[in-house]
This record gives structure tokens, sequence and C-alpha cells, in this order.
């Protein structure tokens, strides 16, 4: 492989280029471990090195991998000897912050945390808040359309980018818009690094609260806990976190550092509700009363002192992690909230088969589980084949393979359980329009072709048509004939099927004091999905769309407001018109009114 790399410093003149072996082997790495030797490095700093670099990949036919700061957790670059990695770090600039239109412009390679330490002066903040913030880069954020506690309220990365500077596959430099006819951000947005190179980005920011009370409750049982969520959302008060915490992960904090945690519980549980003073103070009343029904002795933090300390131990859970000496593996799945106490006993079931040592954490106002496994090198296999049964055990539950770190190259066995053969057909046919040669990141996301795999050429067509400017001009809507309407007030999703009345909707939503702003208006759900009138809305609220198209039925997204698993291609349906197919049923994101 050296004579195909050898001459890349001459042919990227001015660009950092790394050839040997010694300097290129640490970039083979990522969290859990050695993933491949890469043939070069190469270290942009700025949008014209990279495109020069992707102009290059294309004409030779050699792949691109790009890496950061690596902090992924399922094997989200696979480099080998015949592929450049893209070092995206000296790209770390934060070009402008706007407190007026509350808007940053930044590089990919600026740190989650770095940023956040730029907009506090400003009372600012970007929302996306993943626990490796203090290493984690934006372009990493964007890559896994990461979550985090604060998602129930504020949502994932996806709501809060407004564009993107990208460098396709063939080096072309091109701006995508959530303003767009056809939204390739938002599938762009979460595809692991395969679609396109992001150089730039523009965020949408947000003031910070000006008040915040939280509280920690301790239960017996799991259970106890789940259901205590459970009477926070029928309370209809809006939490900004609900985060558990299990015993062993307690025992795991308190040896790193003494918590103050109560340490014989099986789960604690801390709920935050933010905002405007007078709002904080009645939400808390509320918030209260229903976590003293489950612990008369709650601890409670009002000032940002007192709060800074009540959630110090389970924020520094990740420190914890690695200061024990031992490997750990962070798995990720999500399943619906009510059946986080059955993930949690399979999970131990799993951990006991293998003797593995595994605390658990989880973002449980939406069902987002992390059973961490603690190990040392020896336990390796054993830890590899544990999270394997316990992805398949939130598949088992009506669940998904990964909330918010993505499926990496780690999970890719299970993408053809959690997708049809026609679904996956689907993403293929996206990443052709995007990637003809198939250079970026391969080896991720997708598994390899199957026998019974259809061919999408509409979804090809629409987005080929759209990355060269010339999308075609939406069909009527096509709509199917399923009326039903079902509420999950549980999870605060709505089903409805595409004939359905928004205002028929709209009525059944408000009568449980809730809302959603994607069914205002008149007409049908399906021609609210697929017109350009509602796509604001829409496009903020839609959780999965079910479609028949030319291929066979498909259903991309699903009832989890944390849902990572493949691309987004639920995006490029919404606002679409009836070109790739009718729209037989959509499940949306409500709130409480």
């Amino acid at each position: 492989m050296k004579a195909l790399f050898e001459d890349l410093p001459a042919a990227l003149p001015g660009v950092e280029v790394l050839l040997d072996a010694e300097a290129v082997e640490p970039f083979g790495s990522d969290h859990l471990g050695f993933r491949g030797m890469p043939g070069a490095i190469v270290r942009p700093h700025s949008t014209a090195d990279v495109a020069a670099l992707m102009a290059l990949s294309s004409e030779r036919g050699f792949a691109v991998v790009p890496r950061a700061a690596a902090t992924n957790l399922c094997g989200s670059f696979v480099p080998r000897q015949d592929a450049v990695v893209v070092d995206m770090t000296a790209m770390d600039r934060i070009v402008s912050i706007d407190e007026e239109t509350l808007q940053a412009v930044v590089e990919p390679g600026v740190i989650n945390a770095t940023l956040q330490e730029a907009l506090a002066p400003y009372g600012l903040c970007w929302s996306p808040d993943p626990a490796s913030r203090p290493i984690s880069t934006i372009g990493g954020n964007i890559s896994t359309n990461a979550g985090g506690p604060g998602c129930i309220k504020y949502g994932v990365t996806f709501h809060h980018v407004s564009s993107l500077e990208v460098v396709m596959p063939d080096g072309r430099v091109m701006e995508l818009s959530e303003d767009a006819s056809v939204d390739l951000l938002g599938v762009v947005i979460g595809s692991e690094g395969t679609l396109a190179l992001v150089t730039g980005a523009v965020l949408h920011l947000r003031r910070i609260p000006s008040a915040a009370w939280t509280g920690l409750v301790s239960f017996a049982r799991i259970e106890e806990a789940t259901a205590t969520v459970s009477s926070i959302i029928a309370e209809r008060i809006g939490p900004c976190a609900l985060e558990l915490l299990d015993r062993r992960g307690v025992a795991l904090i308190d040896r790193w550092h003494p918590s103050g945690y109560p340490t014989e519980p099986e789960a604690l549980l801390f709920a935050e509700v933010d905002g405007e003073p007078d709002e904080v103070e009645a939400e808390a009343v509320r918030l209260l009363a229903v976590l003293r029904r489950a612990d008369p002795g709650v601890r409670v933090a009002r000032t940002p002192e007192e709060r800074a300390e009540l959630w110090a131990g389970r924020l520094g859970f990740a420190i914890a992690m690695t200061a024990n000496g031992k490997r750990n593996f962070v798995n990720d799945v999500t399943v619906p909230r009510q059946r986080i106490p059955e993930i949690v006993d399979r999970v131990r079931q799993i951990a006991a088969h293998h003797d593995l040592d595994v605390p658990i954490v989880a973002h449980a106002g939406d069902g987002n589980v992390h059973p961490v496994i603690i190990y040392d090198d020896q336990e390796r296999d054993a830890v590899f084949a544990g999270a394997f049964e316990m992805t398949d055990a939130a598949l088992d539950l009506g669940g998904t393979i990964t909330g918010e770190h993505g499926v990496g190259s780690d999970k890719l066995p299970h993408m053809a359980r959690r997708f049809t053969a026609a679904e996956i057909a689907s993403f293929r046919s996206i990443k052709r329009a995007f990637d003809p040669q198939g250079l970026l990141n391969p080896g991720v996301l997708l598994p390899p072709p199957t026998q019974d795999e259809p061919k999408d050429a509409v979804l090809e067509q629409l987005v080929a048509a759209a990355l060269s400017n010339s999308a075609p001009v939406p069909d009527p809507a096509r709509v199917g004939v399923d009326a039903t309407i079902e509420i999950d007030e549980e999870n605060l999703t709505v089903q409805s099927g595409a004939a359905a009345l928004r205002e028929d909707v709209r009525r059944m939503l408000k009568g449980r004091g809730l809302r959603c702003a994607a069914f205002e208006g008149s007409g049908t759900v399906g021609e609210a999905v697929q017109g350009p009138k509602q796509r604001r809305s829409v496009r903020s609220s839609l959780l999965a769309i079910e479609v028949e198209m030319d291929h066979g039925p498909v259903r991309f997204g699903s009832a989890a407001v944390k849902d990572v698993a493949g691309l987004d291609a639920k995006r490029l349906l919404a606002g679409s018109g009836g070109a790739p197919g009718t729209v037989l049923r959509a499940i949306f994101r409500v709130t409480p009114s």
C-alpha cells in the first residue's frame, strides 16, 4: 500500500500528511481499542483541504475514514491499509456566536464542552449534552445524532442544527439547510460519516434557564422507579432530566469519589425541571408531590451550588468507569419506558451467565438504557457476547438497537433483525446517491447486501436530484385509507393513520392535555406529512413513517424518541409529496399542553 499513498504530500500540497507507521498507528484506535491500521493520516485545516482530499480519493479510488476525538462506542470507523484516515481535530474554530439570532458557526473539531464554555458568558448553550461532552466533538455529535439527559425536553442533535457545510465524496462543497425542499440535512445528521464530511455547522442555541430544581429519590426496586417516571409523565410535568442509576453504579462512583448517595437502595432517580423562576417553582411543587409518594426522604437541590453537588457523582460516572483501572464497554439500547425493568432484568441475567460486572445507567424518561460492562482484557470475548445478547434482548422487548451511540461496525449483525430487506435497500440507495463509489467510511452502518434485498430506485433518484439542485416538483400527496388514531400517553407519542383528519387528532390530544404542532390546520395527517406547509412542525416531531413504496412496504424510525439505527430516511419522505410512495401511518412525539 506504500505506493498508493507515498505521493500524498505532493498531491496535497500544504496539507498535513502522516505516513510513518509509528505516527499512523494510534489513529487506528477508538475508545474500545485497536480497530485497524490506516494507510495514511491526513489532517486538514480548512474545507479546501478536505475537498482536495476527497477529489483525490474519487480519482484514485481509495477509501476515506473520518476521525476526530474517537470517543465513539460502537466501532464507528474501521481503518484499513488501503484507506486514509482524515483527522478533523485541527478544524476546531468557533467562527461566530450571534446573540440575536441565537446561532453559532463552528468547525467540526470543536469540543462540545469548549463550545459550552464559550457560550456561557452570553447566557447561552447548545442543547445536546452527551456524557462525552468534555471530550467529544461537534462533528462527532452530528455524526451520531447525539442526545444526552436533556433530550427528553430539548430533543437530540437533529433539532439544533440549522445547516451544514459538507464535502461530498467527489470533492464538491455543498450547504445543506433545514429549509430545503428535500431534507438532505436530516439524513446526513446521524449518518456516521458515511454520506459526506462535515466541515462547518450553523447551530441553534438557546438561553440558559434562569432557574432549575432537582430531586433525588431512592427505590428498593427498579419497577418502583419506572412507575414514578410514569407518574411524572401522567401529571403532565415537563422534566428536563430523568436519570436512573443502579446500586452497582453508585458503588462504582463511590470507589472513585464519595458521592453522598444512599448505597442500599436498588435504584436512584434524578428528576429535574428548569425554566423561568415562577414556572420552575410551580413545576417543582407538583414534582415534589410525586417524588414524596415514592420516597418521603427525597433530597432536594434548589441553588446552583446544591444542584452541582447533587449531580457531581452522576456526571462523574464516566470518569469513575475509567478510574478503577479496567476497561469499559458502554452498551446503548432503547426500549419502551415501561419495559425498563424487563431490560434491566434481562441484562442482569446475561451478566450473570457471562460472569460480567455490569452497572446500569439510563435516561429513564425516554427508555434509553446503558448497561456498562467493566472488564479486563481476558474477558473481551465474554464482553462482546454479552453485549450482543443485551441488544437482542432490547429487540425482544419492542425496542431498538441504539438510542444515541450509533450502529458503527459492532452492531451490523443486528441490522437485519431491526430492519427488513426493503428498508435496508432504501438505506443503500441513499448511500449510492451520495457516494456512488462507496469510498466514505466503508464497513460502517450498512450490512453487506443479501440476495433477497430489492433495489430502491425511487429514493436514489430523489436524493440524486436534490444533490444536483434539480429536485422535481413533488407529486400530490398519496395517502392510505387508515384513519385510526392511537395515543400512547406512557411514551408521549401519537400514532395516526394517514387518512385521519388533523383536527380529530388535535381534539383527542387536547382532551388528554397533550399537543403537537404537526396537526395544526385542516386536511389529513398524510397530507401534513407529505406537503410543504407543515414542514417545520412535522420535521421537529416526526418519529416514524410507514410507506408503501415500489420495492415494498417500509417503516423508517420508531416510537422511540431516541433511535439512531440506520439512516434517517424518514426525513427524505417528509414534505416530498407522493413521489416516494403512499403514506400509510406516522408516529409523532407529543408534549404536555
